[in-house]
């Protein structure tokens, strides 16, 4: 979502201070569809509201107050523990 407003010196009390998002979590091995590692990724997001695990999915709503100016490259690395297993030599 983006939101574009007049810049005004102060900024009015009716501009959202949040906005709750869905991001789906493509190509996330299913292994790693776990409660624990979904709060971690919701937490590097942002302040993390709900999460979603289907059969065929993986989600988490994240109310991002703002981005993150401690991050310059603009995004959080999340280190693997385990290796993803490999069948049949494919990654």
């Amino acid at each position: 979502m983006v939101i574009l407003e007049k810049w005004e010196p102060i900024i009015s009390p009716a501009f959202p201070s949040q906005i709750p998002l869905w991001i789906s979590l493509r190509g996330l091995p299913l292994h790693y569809w776990k409660r624990e590692l979904l709060y971690s990724i919701g937490d590097k997001i942002g302040n993390l509201k709900s999460f979603e695990l289907t059969s065929s999915s993986a989600k988490i709503k994240s109310g991002n107050q703002r981005a993150r100016a401690n991050n310059k490259r603009g995004y959080h690395r999340i280190r693997r523990r385990k290796r993803s297993p490999s069948y049949l030599g494919v990654p």
